[in-house]
This record gives structure tokens, C-alpha cells and sequence, in this order.
């Protein structure tokens, strides 16, 4: 696999674990999803807003795809909201990493009060750690209440896609 199909994969893990908690968190009671704790950065529903809402503005910022966020002044949306945006997002996103995109072509972004240059390769790790990040103070929120949380990891998104499979018994 290439270096631009294994970035697509992440692309698709990263999207594939926004929905299992989005799916998640639609299912609980909604004191459940706005628990605020202590030491991370919201509730889980203001968590996956965040999340999404940031992928939003990565994604423009990477692609080029919009002209504008096209949700900043919108971050109070429910989780079906989310769901959706989520699956816009990793369409954009696929179809920009499918292209001979530059990787090392600089992009101007803002943010803590400075203007900042940045390669695009930055931008897109960028985005895949902040949402692991973040989903996992989702999953700290939730199990404090003693939810059992859905496991997000790359591994359970490999056996829920066919990319890994279970041959026997651990004999070792």
C-alpha cells in the first residue's frame, strides 16, 4: 500500500471512530452527553462539536475546498448534525489525498493570536491527532459515569473493516 492509500486509511479510521461515538453518544440520556469532568477539554457532546468543527476547518484549510469553515459560527449542533458533517468531511478529504496533491505546499493559518505558515503534511497529521486526542477525553467522560465505552482504537477499526482477522487461538 502507498503513501497516499495509507493516508486515505487513516482518513477512514478517523472517520470511522467520530461515528461509532456519535452513534454512541445518540443512544444515552442527555445528561450523559453534556457530564462535564474535570481535565478534559468538554461533555462528550461539546467534545464531538469541537472535533467536527475543527476537521471542518483543517479540511478547508488543506483542500481548499470551501472558501470559507463552513460551519464556524454553528458549533452548537446535535449529534446527527455532527454524523453528517463527519462523512462531508472524510468525503473532501479522500478525494483531495486521491489527487498528486503537494504535501509539502504551505498553507496560511491562524490561531493563538498569530498568523502561522504551515506544510500541508502538517495540516492533515494535524487533524488525525486532535480527533484521537479528543475522542479520548469523550471516552474519559463516559467511563467516569461507568459507561463502557466502544473501543475506537486503529485494531478494532481494522477487524471491523476486514483489514485485520482473527486466525486461532493464541498458542504462545
Amino acid at each position: 500500500m502507498g503513501s497516499q492509500q495509507s493516508l486515505i486509511e487513516l482518513v477512514e479510521h478517523n472517520h470511522w471512530a467520530n461515528q461509532v461515538l456519535i452513534s454512541f453518544c445518540s443512544q444515552l440520556p442527555r445528561e450523559q452527553i453534556e457530564f462535564a469532568l474535570d481535565g478534559v477539554y468538554g461533555s462528550p457532546l461539546e467534545t464531538l462539536q469541537h472535533i467536527i468543527s475543527a476537521e471542518g476547518s483543517y479540511t478547508r484549510r488543506f483542500t481548499g475546498k470551501w472558501p470559507d469553515h463552513p460551519w464556524k459560527d454553528d458549533a452548537d449542533v446535535e449529534l446527527a448534525v455532527l454524523a453528517e458533517r463527519a462523512t462531508v468531511i472524510r468525503d473532501v478529504l479522500v478525494e483531495h489525498l486521491a489527487t498528486d496533491w503537494d504535501s509539502e505546499a504551505i498553507t496560511e493559518t491562524r490561531g493563538d493570536g498569530h498568523r502561522f505558515e504551515v506544510r500541508d503534511s502538517v495540516l492533515i497529521n494535524q487533524l488525525i491527532h486532535h480527533g484521537n486526542e479528543h475522542r479520548a477525553h469523550v471516552g474519559t467522560s463516559l467511563g467516569a459515569q461507568g459507561l463502557e465505552v466502544p473501543e475506537v482504537s486503529v485494531w478494532e477499526f481494522a477487524l471491523a473493516t476486514g483489514r485485520m482477522w482473527i486466525t486461532g487461538p493464541d498458542e504462545g
